[in-house]
């Protein structure tokens, strides 16, 4: 009889740390999706104070540079899908995989120029006063453009 009780206690006790458990890892995950950091764009309006004339210019900017980044990305998809065919071929060729390999660091390279010259352009945008806030602004924007987006594989 005392074994059955201890086992019972034993299993009521688990069921009721679980619980808890689970009901801390929600809520503390909630709160951090309340607290997340806002999106670059947003940031570099408020951080910037742009008024409207160069918000609008802003949006016209950052489509642009979408744009950009969305055609270098097929691009970069088209050379990988390139690259993972020679590979699969099992011996393959090293100079095409070479070449490939080196088409994907120039649209590495692309994409991080075209990202400078964004940040430039919006630079020009500012009015000297304005430019007093850019450096913090854009570094505020880096962390969120530089932190891990998940497992790389």
């Amino acid at each position: 009889m005392k074994k059955e009780l201890v086992w019972k206690a034993s299993v009521v006790v688990l069921l009721l740390m679980n619980s808890l458990t689970i009901g801390y890892l929600f809520f503390s995950t909630q709160s951090k999706k309340d607290i997340r950091p806002g999106q670059p764009d947003q940031i570099i309006i408020q951080g910037l104070h742009l008024d409207a004339a160069q918000i609008e210019a802003f949006q016209l900017l950052k489509m642009q540079h979408r744009n950009e980044m969305d055609s270098l990305e097929i691009i970069e998809d088209n050379v990988r899908k390139n690259l993972f065919l020679e590979i699969q071929k099992g011996e393959g060729n090293e100079a095409n995989e070479i070449t490939f390999l080196n088409e994907l660091n120039g649209i590495r390279a692309k994409r991080d120029f075209a990202t400078l010259s964004h940040l430039k352009e919006i630079y020009l945008l500012c009015r000297p006063e304005q430019k007093t806030y850019y450096k913090a602004t854009i570094e505020e924007v880096s962390q969120i453009l530089m932190r891990p987006r998940g497992p790389q594989h």
